[in-house]
């Protein structure tokens, strides 16, 4: 018995769906039904599972080309021939193989089932090329798909130039007895449109005749020549296009039945990455089949039909001693959502599909059986409750001991009394024959009864009687009520008859059932009291959270100003030492300055620093920061950066330590004017080297270039640039630079005593 009417099975079906590249795979997921099969439908999930793992991290592959091409694969493997357009689609077709390939190539988790379907395509890809090279996008066949055919096409070309010349003289020759100067086309000829008392002055052969008939369609003989020969290439060319498809044709035929199987195989993959698309989208899973299982479980499930922003969570479960789950509540409360969801992603999974949960354990069922809903047959004329015993009693015919029945409304469409009795004895006979049941009630006999039952697990769904709307929060364990009577008063029935209502339904009751109705409400409160709890508790550590942050960023832009400022004083004091050195550069000129003392000066400027107050503090360092080592006097660029170690290159040399000791420091200006002075007088005394260490390769070499002409105007002989030995990207600038420089003779390496690798001696032209 396959009717899961009520369940929203197809609905689901269809929204998965949508997920598909092409149609078959579309149809496919469309037509799944449930496998009761343990090897069919677990292969099926441990393959669903498999292509969400690959989903979750290359996605899908590419899926262009693959269509629906079943009957033109079948069509060529009886012989016929094919339309261009077709042998088109069949070479987009053959193409697909290599997106599968490439996305296999990729594939480094281990997915056995998946691969199955991968490692199964056949490869028609050199077939494929020869079409294509032959066919074009629109399927007709290219000029170059054979030598005859680009005769034929060439020779058409030249005929259709030679009749629009011919043409274009006829049009002057007879423009007095034309209706206009154009031509038209009568019989896929070329012809003039002249007037009817004119048709005796043109010689040739008259095609037609206008509507009105003032004008005819006279094909003049200077074109018949032409008119004939164009309509031979055009037939030959149509032969040469048939030839050439059928040619393909052939080519294609024999691999009919392998071109099914791929189309085939390519549409179960399509398949399982649009349920892994879906999954994926929807945060879903696929759950795990139990052979022997007697566990039914499902958390944080969520309705596919509702909108997700809506949808409540809940988690369900069925489990020893339980065999069956009895739900109440309030009407509208949601006890029909809560056997729809249940019964649909049970034949979900047992279909192979994704489910909307975080974890599902499904046992294995030899069937579902479904009484949900409105089945009156108006064909059979069957009443409501008729057509919900004809069913019922289907069910219990087929029904075994490893099926899952559901059951909504139970007992409900006949008189109470006796609906309640039925719904007792059916609940009775599904716990004697251990069949897994789920059935909603809300007569207060079935929920007492349920009570004195191990086997049965009562349940409930929430409803908020402020607001007169379900919460559709499920809640295991409590029999809720129907809250007729809250109901009644919030719609304004009199007052004198819902006393009487409740005095009847007072009287009803036992002492025994009074107490435990309250314990139940207590407890209900005490769970409200408690969630509510959780919330505020979950609502204040996010606000903890939220003022840490706040705090923590706070003292990073304090710690950022901080930094800032003594940069911005260090920057100022870089300043002073550079202008300091200008106005020593002055000095020396004049005999009665000691240099000792500048020397004193210099040493005292280059003492003065604002430095980091907050030792204690550890720098977070970033890669090219400009650093100083702590306790040392050694500062420079930060070139790498490993763990809690950094490498920086501080006077020509790599020196590693750890992030810890670094502060932030402020890197030196570089100003021609500090190396070079530009404009000299005779008696100054210009540097023997320039040091442009710890600059990058854009900031060092205009100052070389700006010292060697300096150095040459001076009409020195020789001298040192110091770079440092550091990566060697600057010290090979500086070469390069040099090897094209008019003014360089040669130069070397530093050797002992001239800085090594660190420096180079440069030897200028023009000694004397």
């Amino acid at each position: 018995m396959k009717d899961y009417k009520g369940l929203d099975f197809e609905e689901v079906k269809e929204l998965i769906a949508k997920y598909a590249s092409f149609s078959l795979s579309k149809q496919y997921i469309q037509n799944k039904q449930p496998n009761f099969s343990y090897l069919q439908a677990s292969r099926e999930l441990v393959r669903g599972k498999e292509s969400l793992k690959l989903y979750e991290r290359y996605q899908a592959p590419v899926f262009a080309g693959v269509k629906d091409l079943y009957d033109v694969f079948k069509s060529v493997g009886k012989g016929k021939l094919l339309s261009g357009a077709d042998l088109f689609d069949v070479a987009m077709f053959f193409a697909s193989y290599k997106n599968m390939q490439a996305y296999k190539r990729n594939i480094e988790i281990d997915v056995p089932l998946v691969m199955d379907y991968f490692d199964a395509l056949s490869d028609f890809t050199k077939l494929g090329e020869e079409i294509e090279r032959k066919i074009d996008p629109s399927g007709d066949v290219k000029d170059h798909a054979s030598e005859e055919l680009s005769r034929i096409r060439k020779g058409l070309k030249q005929t259709e130039s030679d009749i629009a010349k011919k043409t274009g003289e006829l049009l002057q020759r007879y423009s007095g007895s034309l209706m206009d100067q154009i031509t038209a086309t009568r019989n896929n000829r070329t012809t003039l449109l002249v007037k009817a008392g004119d048709k005796n002055k043109i010689k040739g052969f008259v095609h037609d005749e206008s509507a009105s008939g003032q004008a005819v369609y006279i094909e003049p003989e200077e074109l018949l020549i032409l008119n004939n020969k164009l309509q031979s290439l055009r037939a030959n060319e149509k032969n040469e296009m048939e030839r050439i498809m059928r040619e393909l044709c052939k080519m294609v035929e024999p691999y009919s039945d392998e071109m099914q199987a791929n189309l085939e195989t390519l549409t179960l993959l399509d398949v399982l990455f649009a349920q892994a698309h879906y999954a994926f989208s929807t945060n879903g899973c696929y759950a795990d089949l139990q052979k022997d299982g007697t566990t039914l479980f499902m958390r944080d499930a969520r309705h596919p039909l509702i909108d997700e922003k809506k949808v409540v969570a809940n988690t369900y479960r069925i489990e020893k001693p339980h065999s069956i789950l009895l739900i109440s509540g309030s009407n509208t409360g949601g006890k029909t959502v809560t056997l729809k969801t249940i019964g649909l992603f049970t034949i979900m999974s047992m279909s192979g599909l994704p489910v909307l949960c975080d974890e599902a354990i499904i046992p294995l069922f030899d069937n579902v059986f479904v009484d949900v809903g409105d089945f009156q047959s108006i064909l059979e004329s069957l009443s409501t409750f008729s057509a919900h015993l004809s069913r019922l009693a289907s069910i219990f015919d087929a029904a075994t001991s490893h099926s899952l029945v559901l059951l909504d409304e139970l007992g409900s469409g006949t008189d109470p009394n006796e609906g309640e009795c039925l719904a007792i004895a059916i609940l009775e006979y599904l716990k004697e024959h251990k069949v897994m049941s789920i059935a909603t009630t809300h007569y207060s006999g079935v929920k007492k009864y349920a009570k004195t039952q191990p086997e049965i697990l009562l349940s409930s769904v929430g409803f908020n009687l402020d607001t007169m709307e379900p919460t559709y929060k499920y809640m295991e364990g409590f029999s809720g009520n129907s809250n007729a009577l809250e109901i009644a008063k919030r719609y304004h029935i009199k007052p004198e008859i819902l006393q009487t209502a409740q005095t009847l339904r007072e009287q009803s009751f036992s002492n025994q059932e009074i107490l435990l109705e309250q314990l139940e409400k207590d407890k209900l409160e005490l769970l409200e009291a408690q969630s509510k709890f959780k919330n505020d508790e979950a609502r204040l550590l996010l606000m903890h959270e939220e003022l840490d942050k706040a705090k923590h960023k706070q003292l990073e832009e304090k710690e950022t100003l901080l930094r800032k400022a003594r940069l911005e004083a260090n920057e100022i004091l870089e300043d002073a030492r550079i202008q300091a050195k200008e106005v020593m550069q002055e000095l020396r000129s004049l005999k009665d300055v000691k240099e000792h003392e500048m020397i004193a000066v210099a040493s005292k400027l280059k003492s003065e620093t604002v430095e980091d107050v907050q030792d204690d503090k550890v720098y977070e360092v970033k890669l090219h920061d400009y650093v100083k080592v702590k306790g040392l006097q050694y500062e420079g660029e930060i070139i790498s950066l490993k763990g809690n170690k950094a490498t920086i290159l501080t006077n020509g040399m790599r020196m590693n330590v750890k992030t810890k000791d670094l502060v932030p420091a402020f890197k030196p200006k570089v100003k021609a004017k500090a190396s070079v002075k530009t404009t000299m007088q005779s008696n100054s005394r210009m540097a023997m080297e320039c040091n442009v260490i710890g600059m990058r390769v854009a900031e060092a070499l205009p100052i070389v270039e700006k010292y060697i002409d300096n150095a040459v105007v001076q009409k020195m002989y020789s001298v040192r640039i110091v770079h440092g030995a550091g990566t060697g990207a600057l010290r090979k600038a500086i070469h390069e630079y040099l090897k094209k420089s008019k003014y360089v003779d040669s130069y070397r390496l530093g050797g002992e005593g001239e800085g090594g690798l660190g420096a180079t001696v440069v030897t200028l032209k023009g000694k004397k």
